[in-house]
């Protein structure tokens, strides 16, 4: 508890805008680095001191006892933590390189980081003005371009697919490109992956989630909308980006993406998968949502991305001729994968009302009931009770 109180107070004793410029900037560290070249000396040494600076950070957040719960940080990952920094002065020769520099640290990505390994349910940063993203009115005026979107980068295959789980180095790509200028004209942020986090928000699977809970999340960080991004590392070395968006309701595909990282390497990999990605996004907030467009774009979804488990109701009138088309549609129902719980609401000549449960998106049933015989489509009946879908025979 004295832990969790010692963040806490020093955080919201410190101004939102003074928090880089004081506890989050560590001024003057020295580095004397000598390497095969002044090339190499450099990089080591900048590496070194972003390590020293991080060093000192923690000092001053948390007592010597407190760090010892800290894993022992990787220069990747201290790398994404900071802001920027400055070089008071510099020298070099052909294989040494000496300078002072002033580093300064996310306080957000810090945050996220001592949540996520010290295990501790920090105080949220947020919810005291510190790097919250937030709506003007200016904002108001051109909602379809400022809609906030929150990005959750789901990283792997089928059951190792993480989107908290460390390593997943496209969360942190993402959150490294958060930063740039083109991030922020898109209005994209990535979610810090602290404890506040995993306990708002903690699926199972990319598709399949608890609505209340994805509300909560963004209600945290004050977005409008997610996009799931849910990468595939190929045997090729290509990287699969899927993506979908989703508010409060069904997870609505967008898109798909296949890149190649060329000969970049680390978190840089992906920076050509997350441009294409970004444009996708983009497009998709342009254009108008359309079934045909649906039908045409989405190939299966990945049958890792949905817990069967997870279900959603569904409501479907089901247009039939007579009673043997009735009895055939309903074994054909009952072959569909995923539905369950079917139940008959009513029954008069020309239609039946059901009331189903199925593990999956919309476009997802469209799909098997399809492969069913059977077409799925939005009711065009407006009245009030009506049916928010209709299940027909196809070819009669």
């Amino acid at each position: 508890m004295r832990h969790l109180f010692f963040i806490a107070l020093l955080f919201l004793s410190i101004p939102a805008n003074a928090q880089n410029t004081d506890v989050f900037t560590v001024n003057n560290i020295a580095v004397d680095v000598e390497s095969d070249s002044a090339f190499s000396a450099r990089n080591n040494a900048l590496e070194k001191a972003r390590r020293d600076a991080f060093n000192i950070l923690t000092s001053r957040l948390l007592t010597q006892e407190e760090r010892k719960d800290l894993p022992k940080a990787k220069s990747k990952h201290i790398a994404t933590l900071v802001d920027s920094f400055e070089i008071n002065r510099e020298k070099y020769s052909k294989n040494r390189y000496l300078a002072s520099l002033n580093i300064t640290f996310n306080p957000r990505a810090v945050h996220g980081y001592l949540g996520r390994y010290t295990n501790v349910a920090l105080p949220d940063l947020f919810s005291h003005g510190a790097n919250t993203p937030s709506k003007t009115a200016s904002d108001s005026t051109q909602s379809t371009m400022k809609i906030t979107r929150l990005i959750l980068p789901w990283y792997g295959k089928e059951s190792a697919i993480t989107l908290w789980r460390d390593p997943n180095p496209w969360r942190d790509a993402w959150a490294s490109w958060a930063r740039t200028q083109r991030a922020q004209d898109l209005n994209i942020i990535v979610p810090i992956g602290d404890i506040n986090d995993m306990q708002a928000f903690n699926p199972q699977k990319p598709l399949s989630f608890d609505q209340d809970a994805l509300q909560r999340l963004l209600n945290r960080y004050n977005a409008d909308q997610a996009i799931i991004a849910m990468a595939d590392p190929l045997p090729n070395g290509m990287i699969r980006v899927s993506l979908y968006q989703s508010t409060s309701m069904t997870p609505r595909f967008i898109d798909r993406v296949i890149a190649s990282g060329g000969s970049m390497r680390g978190m840089n990999r992906f920076l050509p998968a997350i441009y294409q990605s970004a444009e996708k996004i983009e497009s998709a907030a342009t254009k108008a949502y359309s079934i045909a467009a649906a039908k045409q774009s989405v190939t299966d979804t990945p049958s890792f991305a949905v817990d069967n488990t997870i279900t959603t109701a569904f409501e479907a009138e089901v247009k039939i001729a007579n009673i043997q088309q009735w009895i055939g549609i309903k074994q054909s129902l009952s072959l569909v994968s995923g539905v369950n719980n079917v139940q008959v609401k009513s029954l008069s000549p020309g239609r039946a009302v059901i009331a189903f449960r199925y593990a999956g998106t919309p476009e997802a049933l469209r799909r098997d009931l399809s492969r069913r015989g059977l077409s799925l489509y939005a009711n065009p009946t407006q009245m009030s009770g009506a049916s928010p879908y209709i299940i027909v025979r196809k070819n009669g």
